[in-house]
């Protein structure tokens, strides 16, 4: 399938193009879902400073070959966790959450081309991206977390405490990715 037809016809095109590349989604078309999961570590820096504090993260992206999209998105630190869920129908090459979530910040998820799926989590003083590249039934992932301009640290809600804190920038520990 060719680029430009991949961008006009955006999540369905792209749910086609990696079920056309894997054997066992040749037979029937179902939804793409993407799995990753990711531990992440960061420092508070206040207040009760802390460091390296690691966080456990999973998201489940489906797609339909119909252009429906959904997003769970969890967060887990010891006993204390978080779930969040984003539910659309992309019209074109990106889906948006549909609000402003202080704890998960606005999600977008963009369409590169015929393998490559990038999500980009933009929080009050940071933004996270994603970068999910498919080959065939397997993915890898590479993650990216940037201060914008004028911030020392990040602003995010605690999963320890109720409230907020601010962090250091967060690196990724460990990660896998599966597509099923």
């Amino acid at each position: 399938m060719s680029l430009k037809l991949i961008q006009a016809a955006g999540v369905a095109a792209f749910v086609l193009c990696v079920a056309a590349s894997s054997a066992s989604a040749q037979t029937s078309m179902k939804d793409l879902v993407i799995r990753l999961r990711y531990v992440t570590v960061h420092d508070r820096l206040r207040p009760e400073p802390a460091g390296a504090i690691s966080v456990e993260r999973t998201i489940e992206l489906r797609l339909s070959p119909k252009g429906e999209i959904s997003e769970t998105y969890g967060r887990a630190l010891g006993r204390a966790h978080a779930e969040s869920e984003m539910v659309g129908r992309a019209g074109g090459r990106e889906i948006v959450g549909p609000t402003w979530d202080p704890a998960n910040g606005q999600v977008r998820w963009h369409i590169v081309d015929a393998n490559t799926i990038v999500r980009v989590r933009g929080l009050a003083q940071s933004v996270q991206t994603i970068t999910v590249v498919i080959h065939g039934q397997s993915c890898e992932m590479e993650f990216e977390d940037r201060l914008k301009l004028g911030f020392t640290e990040v602003k995010n809600t605690r999963l320890d405490a109720p409230g907020v804190g601010y962090f250091s920038l967060e690196r990724v520990s460990e990660a896998s990715c599966k597509v099923e």
